[in-house]
């Protein structure tokens, strides 16, 4: 259950990321189709804002140039000035008619500019702004058409934008709004990797966490302990020490929860691991399933370990639990499982007692045999090799646990030499 709620939620935030990233993809592509928008209309806007400056220089050089009675000296001089910037790609002052009076290129002055807005301009005061196409060079243009006077008449001061070269400039600006837009999704896409990640891999290292854990009493469980009793198994053969193990399961557990309820059982397994959890810092505790529970005490020899579980016992029943206590003391050369099946017999001959009280397996040492694993696995390893043969198989009775005769194995004759 809690393994699903995991994967559920690593879904879930993979799921939040990728809409964070989809969406800052969206308003990013909006972004840049407003202020692509934006800047067309900045440019014209700029564009009616220098033309409105132009008229304005125009009409005051030609009131100099009245004062002065310099001809249109000025009035070309400023002319060449609006001709001169890089965007603009006609500049001309043309008098009703359509006549050209004055030119970015003077060697069209006088000819005839057949524009219809000029006439319209110079007629009625019109001003006309629009993107269109020059009928010479068939390039995409903006055009300007506005009235101004000048010598005291009415006329045209038409100019036009090359808007290839503002379309260029447009598309650097963009350029680099699509590159900023690509570096902040890129940026984003590895913060949320990073973060991601970390996430993930917090999440994992609390999943495993979580399945080493009992869910109820928050001590180690049983995958845990088969791990720990190895290592310290291996550690206590390396530096020459011994360890001790303490089983434990509560009396008749199951009545409990039969009459008084599930949540009073709970209760009582809650207790037992806190007196658990209270021992040595050393000291490990398990809860190996239902009512099992075991101490793992490194460094702990037979004293240690008697004294530990007659105070665990007394404990116990000052809070009104009675608990079957099994132990065990390691011995060097012997394996963890040897360890763990000799605590097991102690904790069921202190069952079989009454409850309530603890047994060490070394009372029940000669009475009581346990199987040794290592050895067994010597004797299959020797069987393997032909190091082994058997002629007759012991009949041996669980209940008097004695050896009641023996009969040849089957395919094997007793070596009489």
């Amino acid at each position: 259950m809690r393994r699903n709620r995991d994967i559920s939620t690593i879904a879930i935030g993979w799921r939040i990321g990728l809409s964070m990233l989809i969406t800052l993809f969206i308003v990013g592509t909006i972004g840049y189709l407003y202020a692509a928008e934006h800047l067309e209309r900045v440019q014209i806007t700029a564009y009616a804002n220098n033309q409105k400056l132009d008229v304005r220089s125009l009409q005051n050089a030609s009131a100099n140039d009245a004062q002065n009675n310099s001809g249109v000296r000025e009035q070309t001089q400023a002319l060449k000035a609006i001709a001169g910037r890089s965007v603009v790609s006609k500049a001309q002052v043309v008098k009703s008619g359509g006549v050209i009076v004055l030119a970015e290129d003077p060697f069209i002055a006088g000819q005839r500019n057949k524009d219809p807005d000029i006439q319209a301009a110079v007629d009625t005061g019109r001003v006309t702004a629009e993107s269109t196409e020059d009928e010479a060079s068939g390039d995409d243009i903006f055009k300007f058409v506005s009235p101004v006077l000048l010598d005291g008449r009415r006329d045209a001061l038409f100019v036009t934008y090359n808007t290839s070269i503002s379309d260029q400039r447009l598309s650097d600006v963009r350029l680099t709004l699509i590159l900023t837009g690509l570096l902040t999704l890129l940026v984003g896409a590895l913060i949320f990797h990073l973060v991601a990640g970390r996430w993930l891999m917090r999440d994992h290292r609390f999943a495993l966490s979580r399945a080493s854990l009992d869910g109820l009493t928050g001590l180690a469980n049983q995958r845990s302990f088969a791990v720990d009793i190895g290592r310290v198994t291996s550690a206590s053969e390396r530096i020459g020490d011994i360890y001790s193990l303490v089983m434990l399961d509560i009396d008749d557990f199951r009545s409990i929860n039969d009459e008084e309820g599930r949540k009073a059982g709970d209760r009582k397994l809650m207790e037992v691991a806190e007196v658990l959890e209270k021992q040595g810092l050393s000291d490990l505790p398990y809860r190996l399933g239902d009512d099992d529970f075991a101490l793992l005490m490194p460094g702990s020899h037979y004293e240690a370990a008697v004294s530990l579980a007659e105070e665990l016992s007394t404990e116990l029943h000052q809070k009104g639990t009675r608990a079957s206590i099994g132990v065990s003391t390691m011995r060097l050369g012997v394996r963890g499982e040897v360890v763990e099946a000799e605590a097991a017999a102690a904790l069921k001959e202190a069952r079989r007692r009454g409850g309530g009280n603890f047994v060490h397996f070394e009372e029940l040492r000669g009475e009581v045999n346990v199987a040794q694993p290592d050895k067994i696995e010597a004797v299959r390893h020797l069987i393997a090799e032909e190091g082994l043969t058997t002629a007759f198989q012991p009949i041996w009775s669980f209940e008097t646990q004695e050896v009641m005769g023996s009969r040849p194995s089957p395919g094997r004759t007793p070596d009489t030499g």
